[in-house]
């Protein structure tokens, strides 16, 4: 699937200075990438990075799906700076370099035919770098989301199963088996300055439905019409957790106009009368 991406490596590489005469690519074999906290240093779970960006001597070779195989077309001592890679909103086609996960860095001795195996430890970018706007993780006794409009199907706390790498509390809102099945939708009970700058939602959730995720535009505490819902849609998890991160720069984009804004998730009704969300460890993360 990613053959086309060292194909051209070493096409553009082969006759790079210092290495005309490399034909036969050395190898870099990466399992997984370690991401661990940037203050602790603990291992964070859970994490769905799903590719490898690989940069020799600042010069991008590709970007790779895990586990890889990356051929290199270079030898000698070489720097090797490797990125963590997702998908933004979870979907395949958006591969991205997170901005919020720093690299790894290492100088490796490359030797032609030769595979060397590595795992990189990736930690969080530093917190002077990044802001956390907004985190609700489910765990105090007082929430900031609730079900919005006022009177839908409150958030209640769920227990059974909870994901990996958080806690042992989640939120839950789900309509009942049974009676008229009411909008299932939640917001932050405070808003929230409108990033100008890069902005993403890290979450995990579970659905039997589509869910919607967005913002609405707040001025003085009341939301303003005008702004819209700016959205976009998530596929059902089939019930189990799943980690996504959701670029919402564009979104912040249409309501710039908008001093304050808020995260809204919806469920996009199916027909099913047991219809539910869950999501936890809820990160609203934007650059300083």
């Amino acid at each position: 699937m990613y053959r086309w991406y060292w194909m051209l490596a070493l096409l553009a590489f082969a006759c790079g200075e210092g290495d005309k005469n490399v034909t036969v690519p050395a190898y870099l074999s990466i399992q997984n990438l370690e991401l661990k906290d940037s203050l602790t240093g603990a291992p964070l779970l859970d994490t769905d990075i799903r590719d490898v960006w690989c940069f020799v001597d600042g010069k991008s070779v590709g970007v790779f799906g895990l586990p890889a195989r990356i051929p290199v077309p270079f030898s000698g001592k070489k720097e090797i700076r490797l990125y963590a890679g997702v998908w933004a909103d979870g979907q395949a086609d958006q591969k991205v370099n997170y901005p919020f996960y720093a690299g790894y860095i290492d100088t490796i001795d490359l030797v032609a035919g030769s595979t060397k195996a590595i795992v990189p430890k990736v930690k969080g970018t530093s917190a002077a770098f990044i802001t956390s706007l907004f985190k609700e993780t489910f765990e105090a006794s007082g929430i900031e989301m609730d079900s919005f409009p006022n009177g839908g199907v409150p958030v209640r706390i769920g227990t059974e199963n909870p994901p990996a790498g958080g806690g042992l509390r989640y939120g839950l809102v789900r309509n009942q088996a049974t009676g008229v099945p009411k909008r299932l939708e939640i917001t932050q009970t405070r808003a929230i300055k409108t990033p100008s700058k890069v902005f993403y939602a890290e979450l995990q959730y579970k659905s039997n439905t589509p869910i919607t995720i967005g913002l609405y535009g707040y001025a003085t505490g009341q939301r303003i019409p005008s702004a819209g819902a700016n959205e976009l849609v998530l596929s059902a998890s089939g019930g189990a957790w799943r980690k996504v991160y959701v670029f919402l720069a564009n979104e912040a984009e249409q309501i710039k106009n908008s001093p304050e804004c808020r995260v809204f998730i919806r469920a996009n009704s199916t027909g099913l009368t047991d219809e539910y969300f869950a999501i936890d460890n809820l990160n609203l993360i934007s650059n300083r």
